[in-house]
């Protein structure tokens, strides 16, 4: 089973926020040996998330490292 951590940004800058996030969820997972997909999707001109899709064996350690706002399964 994979999840889906997300950690939302909001404001005129909310893309160029998610997007440095994100090189900080690709250098955790890196770090980690993850087997994760990361990313920045928009949801408007002012609302971006950053997000990591991994499996779900490694939810307490992304809980409790990088502590995302939701996690849903996928």
């Amino acid at each position: 089973m994979k999840i889906k951590f997300i950690w939302p940004f909001y404001g005129p800058d909310s893309k160029q926020t998610a997007e440095h996030h994100a090189v900080h969820l690709r250098d955790f997972s890196q770090k980690h040996k993850l087997d994760a997909e990361v990313g920045v999707e928009g949801q408007n001109h002012a609302q971006h998330q950053a997000y990591l899709i991994s499996d779900e064996e490694y939810l307490p350690l992304i809980k409790n490292s990088l502590r995302p706002t939701q996690a849903f399964r996928v």
